[in-house]
């Protein structure tokens, strides 16, 4: 296995034999050829994505710590919702049984006054 060689096509088609023992990226800088290490530049530019990208991840859980901060808000409404439907219930029954008990006065009323008129 130690007995091949690396053959690499040139951008103007000409093909460029490379010893395996030979650093790639030493071989590749030539005026035909570009480096495959990363420049100053790029570099700057990966760091400045990678911030970018921390920023992002950190925009992204802040955004999901709202969510579920918003989901225990919604579930207390949720609870104080029951709790004012069940209220509201139980006031209507007492409503309905007070009503009951006024229509039943005012005829009981009504009934004196007549036995009274006689």
């Amino acid at each position: 296995m130690e007995d091949y060689e690396i053959n690499i096509l040139r951008r103007n088609g000409n093909w460029k034999k490379i010893n395996p023992d030979d650093l790639l990226v030493e071989t590749l800088k030539d005026k035909n050829t570009t480096s495959i290490l990363p420049d100053d530049n790029n570099s700057n530019d990966r760091t400045d994505l990678l911030n970018k990208v921390n920023q992002i991840n950190s925009i992204v859980a802040n955004l999901e710590k709202l969510e579920n901060e918003k989901n225990k808000l919604k579930e207390k409404l949720s609870f104080y919702e029951q709790e004012l439907q069940l209220r509201k219930k139980n006031a209507d029954e007492e409503i309905k049984v007070i009503s009951k008990e006024v229509e039943m006065l005012n005829k009981t009323l009504g009934i004196i006054k007549s036995l009274k008129s006689f």
